[in-house]
């Protein structure tokens, strides 16, 4: 008897993670005795099992699986060793391994397959790849076989082509279609109706999806359904003599087991009437006690196929109901049931159970015959369910029976919660249901490839397991539906899997964040990663990194913040961050030595940043201490590139919110190794110190030497260290950088008068965005052609003390372009020669002095090819808008402009002359080719002494553009003829005074230029 009761099952989620089987390391003498196991994985299983089928199209699978051996894939070799299949990698240590297999779109018109042979020490498994030929149709099986009870198949067809069902014409009485869709470049589930096999032998069927040109055929089988039914398996039998007919249904000839009683015959009548129906004769029962017996009928070749037949004999004086248990759903019912008595007797309805059962019995109940007993049963509207005994009395006596009615509540179906989160990796969830109904579960759509239940035995399970496989793909929902008995209600619980993509940031603060994310196996995370291992709580604080180990790529920035972390294992598999890599600290990362644990890392899109981290609101400490272990860059050697500027910042003494701060910062890092792969840096490179003689940074480092193969900066190149210098660099050689495409600026010591020279040696550079010298460094770059910005040799360097700025220019000797302006401190200078390639300048040409001149530059030979100058020519000897301290033995020797001959345009022209400045220069010979002045002409001179007398060589000059033309000063200067062809365009102002001849615009113009 089965009792009603509502089950109340208390919730439960519960997401467990696959175990990882690791392969065995015992000695070699335990691996010998080793029973060698390869087990797959997931959805791999099928694969193993079925096979793995892919469409005309390019695509890929992963086939995943653990073993206890180190392994290898082999593909066999095609038909014209064609290489369609490949695999991914083609072996592995043991433990969980897998590869991926990778087939090329297939082009022809047959189906193509090949064998993969997985071997594992004397083990081998293969798998069957098929890929389909062009416009195939692809089943998920193409045969079913069935017992002979029959039921449901379900067929996924998928194809890019319109199809049609054809159930072969023989086969329609059993086989029947009940879904019809046939959409195109769909996957679509076929379902079919499978009837019962009632005939003795087995039988098979054939279904076609077609095309018109591609036939898949599907074959059914269904295994043999020899019956032997009886029409009725229990007999019940008052206490007088009966002779019952029995009526069997079978299709074969049946044996008769006849029980060893003496009270049950067979009627002599028997033979000569239908093999079907058989008759027995019952005698009277005289016994106050029922009694009961047994007849088999069997299939002789197979005695488990059989039928029983029950009977069931009254004693005297009594009620015998044919059927005493009733179980009724909560609809509105009707019960019949037939009581078998020789006395009158009464139904009787306990008074509790009379508001819902009603005898609606109209016969009379007198007789010694077999009545029909009515009971309407109302509709139960509650979801729990109820139950009654009614009793079958004898008026005159106490001989009684009863029936059992029990009544269903309103199927529910109530699972703990409507949706299910679960990682990536996969696992198992458990859903707690709470019922009142049998039900069954079916997982809908392309669900079924990811989700399964595993098989249970015994009973009903209120609480289902499923089983989630590991996505490799984008996220993805799948929809879980629970149908009641009898399809009157139904829950449909969803399932989201996340990706092993992550979209979005993910900030941890903390170790108990940190193994939250670990735990969800992520490899790649769509946004940043931004760590703080330290938040004020110690216990909470993290100290390794181990559990991020499944992350490729961050395609947004990882920061780093204050980690008291060994090393960075955990971050092994780590190839490419798309952003920033910033590592920055308070008093931290002090046990880090390298950086082994990035060992794949081989593209940082962004900045690569380490630096002195600034105090945040409420942190007092003033003296800090970071990366006080590294010594180099060991574990970056796969790294190719930086996208985005590399810096390395110390702040040694530094002053924050009216509060000094100190900081003692890499002070053991010696070299760069460990980056010798790294080509290219997008953006600066920069190493900064602004320590004082106590709270220096860097003092160990002292060489940039291991990166050999450094070929491009995108921006600038600094070493700054404003105050005191990084005593240990001296020399910088980087031997294949080709382009900086910004500034190179040198601070090493420079306020605080450093005099150790700098020596940066870049032999193969090609391009410089421009340069800037403000310590004293000697540039040797004899490849570099081109300047794109500006280009200042010596400037503002002399103020620390005296700088040879003839080296530099010694090192510049190919130069033939410079972009923006060119600025000289000719202070020491002797000699131009090494600018002789030197062709075009874009801004500015200005000559300064500084605080003392040797006077050894003779002339300006060694721009001989310089044709253009985009910005003005200028001599800068004491005025100070021309950026220079005074001095009265400026360019002393210089005698006249020999050494610009080819100069044909310039942007303007200025000369600035003081007391003592060009004593011996007379003549402008060296311009004759000038033709055009794109702005102002201006010579103003404050020596009267001055001997410039000659101006022939502008009478060549064609067009000043500017608004001032003016010459002032040039007391031999008397004849202004020259300047004819100039003036006869000029629009500007043009003015002379205290020159030895003071001309208008116009007298020149009329042939009275001369004195």
């Amino acid at each position: 008897m089965k009792a009603l009761h509502f089950l109340s099952i208390t919730l439960l989620s519960i997401i467990s993670c696959m175990s990882i089987i690791a392969c065995s390391n015992d000695d070699s003498d335990k691996k010998n005795d080793e029973v060698v196991t390869i087990t797959p994985l997931g959805n791999s299983q099928r694969y193993f099992d079925n096979g793995l089928t892919f469409t005309s199209q390019s695509g890929s699978e992963n086939i995943e699986f653990t073993c206890n051996g180190d392994w290898n894939v082999s593909v066999a070799n095609t038909i014209g060793g064609e290489t369609w299949c490949t695999v991914t990698p083609a072996n592995g240590k043991a433990g969980e391994g897998g590869f991926t297999v990778n087939v090329v779109e297939n082009k022809g018109y047959d189906d193509r397959n090949v064998t993969l042979t997985l071997t594992v020490g004397n083990i081998k498994k293969t798998i069957v790849v098929t890929q389909k030929q062009k416009d195939a149709i692809l089943l998920t099986a193409n045969k079913f076989e069935l017992d002979n009870k029959g039921g449901k198949i379900n067929l996924e067809v998928k194809t890019n082509i319109n199809y049609t069902v054809t159930i072969n014409e023989t086969d329609k009485k059993w086989i029947k279609q009940v879904s019809s869709n046939t959409r195109a470049l769909s996957s679509s589930t076929l379902t079919f109706n499978i009837s019962p096999n009632e005939e003795y032998e087995k039988r098979e069927g054939v279904i076609y999806i077609t095309n018109g040109e591609l036939t898949e055929t599907v074959h059914v089988y269904q295994a043999s359904g020899g019956v032997v039914m009886l029409t009725k398996n229990e007999y019940f039998i008052s206490d007088k003599e009966q002779t019952i007919a029995v009526d069997i249904k079978s299709n074969f000839n049946f044996e008769v087991k006849m029980p060893n009683v003496d009270w049950i015959s067979i009627a002599p009548s028997t033979k000569s009437m239908s093999s079907h129906t058989l008759y027995y004769i019952i005698s009277p029962n005289e016994e106050y006690d029922s009694r009961e017996s047994e007849i088999i009928f069997y299939d002789k070749s197979n005695v488990k196929l059989a039928d029983t037949l029950k009977i069931i004999q009254a004693q005297k004086d009594a009620i015998i109901i044919s059927k005493k248990e009733y179980e009724v759903n909560s609809k509105e019912n009707t019960i019949e049931f037939e009581v078998n008595s020789n006395i009158d007797f009464k139904v009787s309805i306990p008074s509790a159970a009379s508001k819902w059962i009603e005898n609606i019995t109209t016969i009379q109940t007198r007789g010694l015959i077999s009545h029909k007993v009515y009971l309407k049963i109302n509709e139960n509207t509650s979801t729990y369910g109820r139950s009654a005994k009614v009793a079958i009395k004898h008026t005159q006596s106490n001989v009684t029976d009863t029936v059992f009615i029990s009544q269903l509540g309103v199927p529910s179906l109530s699972p703990s919660s409507k949706t299910y989160h679960t990682y990536p990796k996969g696992g198992e969830i458990s859903v707690s249901l709470t019922t009142n109904t049998n039900y069954t579960v079916e997982i809908l759509g392309d669900a079924k490839e990811w989700i399964t239940q595993p098989q249970t035995r015994g009973f009903r399970e209120d609480i289902l397991s499923f089983f989630i496989s590991e996505n490799n793909g984008d996220k993805r929902t799948g929809e879980i539906k629970i149908i009641s008995e009898n399809e009157e209600t139904e829950s449909i619980i969803t399932v989201e899997q996340e990706s092993y993509i992550h979209e979005g940031n993910i900030s941890i603060r903390g170790n108990q964040k940190l193994q939250e994310i670990g735990e969800r196996g992520y490899k790649q995370i769509n946004g940043n990663l931004d760590i703080l291992c330290f938040n004020n709580n110690k216990e909470d604080m993290i100290t390794s990194l181990e559990v991020l180990n499944s992350i490729t790529q961050i395609n947004g920035d990882l920061i780093l913040n204050n980690c008291d972390i060994e090393n960075f294992n955990g971050l092994n598999q780590l190839r490419k961050i798309q952003g920033d890599f910033v590592i920055e600290s308070l008093n931290n990362f002090n046990r880090i030595e390298s950086f082994n644990g990035l060992d794949n890392l081989d593209e940082i899109g962004g900045d690569f940043i380490m630096k002195d981290r600034l105090p945040y609101n409420g942190e007092k400490s003033t003296v800090n201490s970071n990366f006080s272990r590294l010594k180099d860059f060991k574990g970056l050697e796969n790294l190719k590139k930086i996208g985005g500027n590399f810096q390395l910042i110390g702040l040694g003494y530094f002053r924050y919110q009216n509060s000094p701060y100190y900081y003692t910062s890499f002070n053991e890092l010696e070299s760069f190794e460990g980056l010798e792969r790294l080509t290219t840096i997008g953006g600066s490179f920069k190493i900064s110190s602004e320590g004082n003689d106590k709270y220096v940074t860097f003092k160990k480092l002292s060489s940039l030497n291991n990166l050999t193969n450094l070929a491009s900066i995108g921006g600038n190149f600094e070493i700054y260290a404003p105050e005191y210098e990084i005593a240990q660099l001296n020399t910088i050689e980087l031997p294949t950088l080709k382009q900086i495409n910004g500034y190179i600026y040198m601070r090493n010591g420079f306020y605080m008068g450093n005099k150790n020279r700098m020596n940066l040696v870049l032999e193969n550079l090609e391009k410089l965005g421009g340069f800037e010298c403000k310590s004293y460094t000697i540039l040797n770059a004899l490849k570099l052609k081109r300047i794109d910005e500006k280009l200042y040799i010596g400037v503002t360097a002399s103020k620390v003390g005296s700088i040879n700025a003839q080296e530099i220019l010694n090192g510049l000797s190919s130069i033939t372009y410079v972009g923006k302006d060119l600025r000289i401190d000719c202070s020491g200078i002797e000699s131009f020669e090494p600018l002789g390639n030197l062709e075009f300048v874009g801004g500015d040409l200005i000559f300064d002095i500084g605080s003392s001149e040797r006077n050894n530059l003779q002339s300006f030979i060694g721009f001989e090819n310089l044709t253009t100058i985009g910005g003005r020519l200028i001599w800068g000897t004491g005025v100070s808008s021309a950026g220079s301290v005074s001095t009265y033995t400026s360019f002393s020797n210089i005698q006249s402009f020999q050494g610009f001959n080819n100069l044909s345009s310039i942007g303007g022209f200025r000369m600035s002359i003081n007391y003592g400045d060009f004593s011996k220069f007379t003549s402008f010979a060296g311009l004759e080719n000038l033709r055009q002045i794109k702005g102002d002409f201006t010579i103003e001179v404050e020596d009267s002494f001055w001997g410039l007398s000659d101006i022939s060589a502008l009478t060549n000059l064609e067009t000043v553009e500017g608004s001032e033309f003016k010459i002032k000063g040039c007391y031999k200067l008397e004849d202004f003829t020259p300047l004819k062809q100039a003036l006869t365009s000029y629009q500007g102002t043009f003015s002379t005074y205290s020159n030895g001849y003071n001309p208008t615009k116009e007298q020149i113009l009329n042939g009275e230029g001369k004195q």
